[in-house]
């Protein structure tokens, strides 16, 4: 038996070496995760390769080719609608939830899936031989000639191998995910050194609270896989941390015992399309501090990290990091009223004392992490000197100019042009090594938006550039959401040689 699966799968495997030309297609067409196409590749071929031993079995224990056809689309049907989402919302209210997550893991599909994604575990490895070994031995079994006794026999030696594959199941349920091999590119799977240094930093008794409505029954399988990874990512955060990170996952069921603990985390109940509603979010606190994650959204999965990093550097800072926003679009009054028009601005003051700072002033606050400019083209020697200071002092500087003064029409008698003196922000630009060509606008054809002509012709404008697809990183947690970005007349910098840069 063990010699006719080999011969098989090989050739299962040889035909699946014919989807290679979509790799190749995608490559020249794209920017793909080889990893995650490799990983892809092996779990189809762990999928085949286990489906044939199944076979095996089915044709060793029926007596002719429609019989074996029948039982082996029995058994993978039934292992396959274990996987099913709609399967837990069968059995929901009506079986304990243990055994129906149990099923779940007795699926091929729910395996393949975590696999393809980029991440091959051990136990999910495991699965498939499991799988392969306990269809192996029940095809060697009916095939004993001492033993075989008609249909009978077949129906025990199939109840033993789904009752095995079950306990298989269980057991590779309790296998730790962690010990897995991260094949994306970008390392999804594993935390950066930046995290690891950000966990060291930690105040001491950090924790981090689940919330998680693991007892539904009739939760997506899909949402039930990413809640395990979001459950792993905040264990591992918690092993890397030298102990200053606690980590507790608590069952959140809706109307339970601890949906007021989950509310008043700060944790959000999400609907599901059945009606009932579920938990996935986290409180992180420390020293009196909460920040909580309402929703773990299975569609930030690539950001995971990200925002897990990000509520963690909340608990970390003895303040909040102060802004200056200088720009004449905005009043410098109320700095908790909401300004329509610029959702940046608001998302700044959801988690930095921001100051807003009116371009004709002679300087900034003191005590500043961050300066963005935004449309403040002329700006007096001090507050230019001021800027300059605080950049030396460490402070970050974004500088946001308008190339075509659409913003400050006033000021286009006076655009900013790099010079000698320094009178502008062009100027202070071109003393860090970025001129600004300040009498050009930047066009390409090939990034050109269609617009309509005053005779309602379509016609692609070169200076109305459209950045989408592979040209915005799909990884960075700031730009991930992002569809395309559209820059209306952009302006452009000159930047020195690479020789030319200082790294510090």
């Amino acid at each position: 038996m063990i010699g006719a699966w080999l011969a098989g799968s090989l050739a299962l495997v040889a035909t699946l070496a014919f989807a290679a030309p979509i790799a190749v297609t995608a490559a020249w067409l794209g920017q793909p995760d080889y990893g995650v196409m490799a990983a892809g590749a092996f779990a189809a071929a762990l999928l085949l390769t286990s489906f044939y031993a199944v076979g095996l079995f089915a044709s060793a224990a029926a007596r002719s080719e429609i019989g074996a056809f029948a039982i082996a689309f029995a058994i993978l049907f039934a292992l396959l609608m274990f996987g099913w989402d709609g399967f837990g919302r069968l059995f929901a209210g009506a079986a304990p939830v243990g055994p129906v997550k149990v099923a779940a893991y007795a699926s091929p599909k729910f395996w393949m899936e975590r696999i393809a994604a980029g991440r091959v575990e051990l136990r999910a490895v495991l699965y498939f031989v499991g799988l392969t070994a306990l269809a192996l031995a029940g095809a060697a079994a009916a095939l004993n000639p001492l033993g075989r006794r008609g249909v009978g026999r077949s129906a025990r030696i199939a109840a033993g191998g789904l009752a095995g594959l079950a306990l298989a199941a269980a057991a590779v349920a309790f296998v730790p995910s962690r010990v897995a091999l991260d094949l994306t590119a970008d390392k999804r799977f594993t935390l950066s050194d930046g995290t690891i240094d950000l966990l060291r930093r930690l105040p001491e008794g950090s924790r981090i609270d689940l919330f998680w409505s693991a007892g539904g029954a009739d939760i997506p399988s899909a949402v039930r896989a990413y809640a395990e990874e979001v459950a792993e990512l905040l264990r591992q955060m918690a092993d890397r941390s030298d102990g200053r990170l606690v980590f507790d996952a608590h069952d959140a069921e809706p109307d339970g015992e601890r949906e007021s603990g989950a509310i008043a985390a700060g944790v959000r109940r999400v609907p599901l399309s059945s009606g009932d509603t579920f938990f996935l979010g986290a409180s992180f606190s420390a020293n009196g501090k909460r920040v909580p994650i309402p929703y773990f959204d299975q569609r930030r999965a690539g950001q995971l990290e990200y925002d897990a990093a990000t509520a963690l550097a909340g608990l970390a800072r003895t303040r909040p990091p102060r802004v200056a926003v200088v720009t004449p679009l905005l009043a410098p009054g109320d700095p908790n009223a909401a300004d329509v028009g610029f959702n940046a601005i608001n998302e700044l003051r959801r988690a930095y004392d921001v100051a807003i700072v009116p371009p004709f002033a002679d300087r900034l606050p003191d005590g500043l992490d961050a300066v963005v400019v935004i449309g403040a083209n002329l700006l007096k020697r001090e507050m230019l000197y001021s800027i300059d200071q605080a950049v030396m002092r460490g402070a970050g500087l974004v500088a946001m100019i308008d190339p075509r003064l659409r913003l400050a029409p006033a000021n286009d008698k006076a655009p900013p042009q790099p010079s000698d003196d320094v009178d502008d922000l062009s100027d202070l630009l071109a003393a860090y090594g970025l001129r600004y060509l300040g009498d050009e606008v930047v066009g390409d054809l090939s990034l050109a938006t269609p617009v309509a002509d005053a005779s309602g012709r379509t016609l692609s404008f070169p200076y109305w550039m459209r950045f989408g697809g592979g040209r915005i990183s799909e990884t960075h947690g700031v730009t991930a959401a992002l569809g395309d970005l559209l820059f209306v007349e952009p302006g452009g910098f000159a930047a020195p040689p690479a020789a030319a840069l200082v790294s510090t």
